[in-house]
C-alpha cells in the first residue's frame, strides 16, 4: 500500500496560494475595494523588494 503524498515543494506553495486568496476576499470584504488595492500594491512592493 503506497500512499503518493505531493512533494515538499508543492504542499507550501498550495498552502499559502490559498492564505492569500484567503486575504484577499477577506480584504476585499471588510475593506472593500480600496483596501484590497492597497493590500495588493503592498504585496506587489514586498515581493519586488526580495
Amino acid at each position: 500500500m503506497t500512499v503518493i503524498a505531493p512533494s515538499s515543494d508543492e504542499l507550501p506553495k498550495h498552502h499559502t496560494f490559498s492564505l492569500i486568496a484567503l486575504v484577499c476576499v477577506a480584504s476585499i470584504f471588510f475593506l472593500g475595494t480600496p483596501g484590497f488595492v492597497v493590500l495588493m500594491a503592498t504585496q506587489w512592493s514586498l515581493t519586488e523588494v526580495n
